[in-house]
C-alpha cells in the first residue's frame, strides 16, 4: 500500500475516532497524518486523546508508525494513574479501535532491524 493511502487512511480513522485538528502532510518519501489532543469524554476530568502516524515508502511497501498520546486526567491537582485502564478510558482500546478504523494490515518482525532507531519516527509536523 502507497504511504500517502496510509496516511489518508489513518486521517480518516483519527476523524472517525473524534480526533480534532487532523492534518496531513508529506515530505519527499515521508508522509504523516496527525491528530491534536482531544478530549472525548465530554465531562471534567476527562482523558485526551491525539494520535499520530508517520510512514515512509520502501520498494512496494510502507513502513509506518502509529502512536495515540493519552493525557491523564487530573484528580483534584494530581494526575491519575494512567496505568489504570479506567481511568483513562481505555488507551489501549483507543489504539485498537483507531488502528481497526484505519484498516491497514500491517506485521513487525521478530527481533529488531535497526529500523526502529531512524529518526523518521521523530516526524511530528
Amino acid at each position: 500500500m502507497h504511504v500517502d493511502t496510509v496516511a489518508a487512511r489513518f486521517a480518516s480513522a483519527f476523524t472517525a475516532f473524534g480526533l480534532r485538528d487532523v492534518r496531513r502532510g508529506r515530505q519527499a518519501d515521508t508522509a504523516w497524518a496527525t491528530a491534536s489532543l482531544t478530549d472525548l469524554g465530554g465531562q471534567p476530568g476527562s482523558a485526551r486523546y491525539a494520535g499520530r502516524m508517520v510512514g515512509y515508502q520502501k520498494g512496494d511497501s510502507t513502513h509506518f508508525r502509529s502512536y495515540v498520546t493519552v493525557q491523564a486526567p487530573l484528580r483534584g491537582s494530581q494526575p491519575v494513574d494512567t496505568a489504570d485502564e479506567t481511568a483513562t478510558g481505555g488507551h489501549i482500546a483507543a489504539c485498537n479501535a483507531i488502528a481497526r478504523a484505519a484498516a491497514v494490515h500491517a506485521s513487525a518482525p521478530a527481533a529488531a532491524t535497526g529500523e526502529e532507531a531512524l529518526k523518521v519516527w521523530d516526524r511530528k509536523q
